[in-house]
């Protein structure tokens, strides 16, 4: 299903877009597959931010949900084996349709005079206790 609604993949839609994000990563917490909440981090990227296809509506309801799907396919497609850390690493991930090539710049890991190293996901951090 999501081959066929992706199709070549040349002038997605706003539309289908959105709907691409979303049934990626629904099929990512399903199957556990990395690549489909990368896909899906893919899809919501480009839905943010269109090439050609003019500007995003600020009141548009799907852009928080496309931000929220973007960061959590980052976090969770690109999980250590473990999954108690986030690998910003350089190299090829592979995606349903293809592979993500994934940069890293050094510089931007340097905060406030220390090199950041170690990246832990806190989108599903749980407070107990309060």
């Amino acid at each position: 299903m999501l081959a066929e609604l992706r199709g070549s993949g040349s002038d997605l839609s706003r539309d289908r877009l959105s709907a691409l994000s979303e049934l990626s990563f629904a099929y990512a917490e399903k199957s556990h597959k990395r690549a489909y909440y990368l896909a899906a981090a893919v899809y919501a990227y480009a839905f943010l931010l269109p090439r050609d296809q003019g500007v995003v509506k600020p009141v548009d309801p799907r852009n928080r949900l496309a931000a929220d799907l973007y960061n959590l396919g980052l976090t969770l497609g690109l999980a250590a084996p473990e999954g108690d850390q986030v690998l910003l690493q350089a190299g090829n991930r592979p995606l349903p349709f293809g592979a993500l090539e994934l940069t890293v710049e050094p510089d931007d890991f340097l905060w406030g005079g220390y090199r950041m190293s170690r990246f832990v996901a806190v989108g599903e951090f749980e407070v107990r206790g309060l």
